[in-house]
């Protein structure tokens, strides 16, 4: 049995387009006040956070591919939400075990693009090297799985944010306007915490609820 059970994407960045004309029908381009973009001599963009609906990790996989920004910059990432089936399951993601797990696999994932896609390589190892104030290299989930607002703890490379949204958000990821990195880092994440849960889920009964 899968252990994720919804997976959603908050995309960063810009798309090319028209003034006052919505590239997407399927979804608004909000403001986000730390996106900065500077707009072309010729055409426009459109800049903010494009945030999907809770999918099934293929169908995010294949909804990040379709709606990835054409445009990237550092001002911007990428943020990735997943729930659970289980509250044990969640439990055992809540380790610095897991943290060093996923972020090891993200190393070598972006170790493919050092030289096809530098651009998008070194605004993600900027992230993984804890360079970014929104995704800092340290682990706060004792602290964060407990909050139920959006203070300043949130900001590591990977947020436990249960009481707010009952997910775990995964900060770290950069603003690319690679589609193929964007589906296949998606994929990546899904497979690295279905094989963890898989490996290091133990049935037990947890204190910790959301309300």
């Amino acid at each position: 049995m899968s252990a994720i059970n919804k997976m959603g994407l908050e995309l960063e960045g810009a798309w090319k387009g028209k003034i006052r004309v919505p590239p997407f029908k399927d979804g608004k381009i909000k403001h986000d006040g730390s996106v900065r973009f500077t707009q072309p001599p010729d055409g426009f963009l459109h800049y903010g956070e494009l945030v999907s609906e809770p999918m099934d990790p293929d169908a995010l996989a294949q909804w990040g591919y379709d709606h990835c920004p054409t445009d990237a910059n550092d001002s911007a990432g990428t943020h990735l939400h997943f729930s659970l089936k289980s509250n044990t399951m969640y439990a055992t993601l809540l380790t610095p075990t897991f943290n060093n797990t996923l972020i090891n696999a993200l190393i070598k994932f972006n170790d493919r693009y050092k030289d096809s896609d530098p651009e998008t390589y070194n605004r993600f190892l900027s992230r993984i090297e804890g360079k970014n104030t929104y995704c800092r290299k340290e682990y706060n989930g004792l602290r964060q799985v407990r909050m139920d607002g959006r203070g300043p703890d949130r900001y590591s490379q990977v947020n436990y944010c249960f009481q707010l949204h009952g997910t775990i958000e995964i900060r770290v990821l950069p603003c690319t306007s690679n589609k193929e990195f964007l589906r296949d880092v998606v994929l990546l994440v899904r497979d690295v915490i279905e094989s963890f849960v898989a490996s290091e889920h133990v049935t037990k009964k947890v204190r910790f609820r959301r309300g």
